[in-house]
């Protein structure tokens, strides 16, 4: 949350974490999705068929879940639960302590790709290949809301801390803002010339950074849709971008 952690993923199956001050690499763990709890005590990486549990200061694994076909995974700020995202469709949440799935949530058509949960654990939102977002009800596994709009895959989503707001990310070259207690969507951020394949919300829910195949990162002032800045830099698509928590970093992948 302070911007000075970083973590990548790449296809060779590992993760690496990020000394951003320094640019020295900390440690590489085992698997290709990570989450990263808020306190930076504990990650989560996934392969195919496997969950783990670690911690960061050591990068010693602690525990090891079943998996299930993962696209994603998403850990609760408290570091006691984990989501999972599949392309069986499902999602499942698990008891980090314990190992122990404890419900598996169902209602996407095709595969799940993202999910982001609330600070507070109690919310999780997902979006899949099927073009639309659901919210959930974590401690139930009931869907509370089912957002459509997007007109292509929907390939990423942010949520703010207090779990009023979404971000949404799409290959349909836009991104769109979602009031979470109603599920209505507020606005549409247009201005990508290609697909948009990553975003990021500040804590606040003020500013959204967005990932684009045109090679560009965009800042938004998601209060307005304004769009506030275009990062260059990178001579390839942009696949993934974060924010730090004062909003002053931003690190991007390509």
């Amino acid at each position: 949350a302070d911007g000075r952690l970083a973590i990548s993923s790449s296809g060779d199956e590992t993760i690496t974490v990020w000394d951003v001050t320094t640019g020295r690499e900390l440690h590489t763990l085992t698997g290709s999705i990570m989450a990263l709890s808020v306190d930076r005590r504990l990650a989560v990486s996934a392969s195919t068929d496997t969950i783990k549990v670690w911690d960061v200061a050591t990068g010693r694994e602690l525990h090891t879940l079943a998996g299930h076909n993962i696209e994603d995974v998403a850990l609760s700020a408290d570091g006691r639960l984990v989501v999972s995202a599949s392309r069986d469709h499902i999602l499942k949440v698990w008891d980090v302590g314990t190992g122990r799935e404890l419900h598996t949530l169902t209602g996407h058509s095709e595969w799940v790709t993202d999910v982001v949960l609330s600070t507070d654990g109690h919310l999780a939102v997902s979006v899949s290949r099927d073009d639309i977002l659901k919210v959930w009800d974590v401690a139930t596994g009931c869907i509370l809301h089912t957002l459509t709009g997007h007109n292509h895959l929907v390939t990423g989503v942010a949520l703010s801390v207090d779990g009023q707001l979404a971000v949404s990310a799409s290959l349909d070259k836009t991104l769109k803002v979602w009031d979470i207690p109603t599920g209505r969507e507020l606005r549409t951020l247009t201005g990508h010339s290609k697909e948009v394949n990553g975003v990021a919300l500040s804590a606040d829910g003020q500013l959204a950074v967005s990932a684009s195949s045109d090679k560009t990162i965009t800042v938004w002032d998601v209060t307005t849709g304004r769009e506030l800045h275009t990062l260059t830099g990178h001579n390839d698509e942009v696949v993934g971008v974060a924010l730090s928590a004062d909003k002053n970093l931003v690190v991007s992948a390509s």
